[in-house]
């Protein structure tokens, strides 16, 4: 028996808790444009002394896939892995056959698709569309060692081992989410429209570097993470220090939602918005190559590379907070 429930290229894909949602939505879904061009415009960067692994992100309400609960666009289930009764693959098989996708937590170092393959011990996150009775298989998205996000088909005594190393971490060596397994799917009875409310708000928030955790603050704490403009000083001192070629992605990222969500912004307002989109379609290039110059740098080492990037870098920030002064003015004066 086969069941392989459909995936997309994902509009985000710098990190897989944003890449494996948005995989179940093709580009040209309204429901995905309405959510994603309302939603994916605040960046912030986690600079907690304390946090393991810092690192340049869109700020959203949902930092993590286990939190989509509360999320318009999807119907999710979440358990541990211990209320599992029997086989974990029987699970797995039950759950496809419902339409809902399976996110969980296994050791890398069981996968042969993997990088970590049979060199280190890495528990990370795996995302399953599907199976294969007769090959003994199931399919999985995930990066694979060029870090391009692509589907591989994983036989069932690889994931099964992978799946029970996790059982078997100390607790004191582990996160409470690797115990998690979150089955979702979309909830087709919800129509999320698009919010010229909240672009306004996150834009806004986003050109002055303001904490947007603070509109959330009856859900926990603000936190005190660097945000919006404000994010340009940590990638410039990046390129002096450690330098995180995800962050240059995610950067990058930004931009190319940004630059669609004017384009939506134009067509569901009838803003005209055609200089400010032409500007930013410029800063979205700028900024891919910007990132493609930072992965040539790690291979080259070549530091002259890092002086074209600081110069780019600043034009993009002042190309930026321009363009979007003025789409910030026009939302405003719309809105009056």
């Amino acid at each position: 028996m086969l069941k392989i429930l459909p995936v997309h290229q994902p509009l985000v894909h710098g990190y897989l808790h944003h890449a494996y949602p948005l995989s179940l939505f093709s580009a040209d879904d309204q429901r995905l444009k309405n959510w994603a061009f309302s939603n994916y415009l605040q960046l912030y960067f986690n600079n907690d002394p304390t946090e393991r692994d810092p690192k340049l992100n869109f700020y959203l309400p949902y930092n993590c896939i286990s939190q989509y609960t509360t999320h318009p666009l999807f119907t999710v289930n979440r358990i541990t892995k211990q209320l599992v009764e029997g086989s974990i693959l029987n699970f797995i098989r039950a759950a496809i056959e419902q339409e809902f996708y399976v996110y969980t937590f296994v050791d890398e170092y069981y996968l042969s698709y993997s990088s970590n393959y049979e060199r280190e011990n890495y528990v990370h996150d795996i995302f399953i569309n599907g199976y294969d009775e007769e090959y003994e298989q199931l399919t999985v998205s995930a990066f694979d060692n060029s870090k391009i996000f692509k589907t591989f088909n994983v036989p069932y005594h690889e994931f099964v081992t992978a799946y029970n190393a996790t059982l078997t971490i100390p607790e004191e060596e582990k996160f409470s989410f690797f115990d998690e397994i979150n089955l979702f799917k979309e909830n087709e009875h919800y129509n999320y429209r698009f919010d010229i409310e909240l672009v306004y708000m996150l834009l806004s928030d986003y050109l002055h570097g303001r904490n947007t955790s603070r509109r959330h603050i009856m859900m926990g704490n603000q936190t005190q993470f660097s945000f919006g403009t404000s994010t340009y000083s940590i990638l410039f001192e990046m390129l002096e220090n450690k330098i995180d070629s995800r962050a240059f992605h995610i950067f990058w990222e930004h931009k190319k939602c940004v630059a669609l969500c004017l384009e939506e912004l134009e067509k569901q307002y009838a803003l005209n918005l055609q200089t400010e989109i032409q500007t930013y379609k410029t800063i979205e290039s700028d900024a891919f190559i910007l990132r493609n110059w930072l992965l040539k740098f790690q291979f080259t080492g070549n530091q002259e590379l890092i002086a074209n990037i600081r110069i780019k870098l600043e034009m993009i920030k002042d190309l930026e907070i321009k363009c979007l002064s003025r789409v910030v003015r026009l939302i405003d004066d719309y809105q009056a």
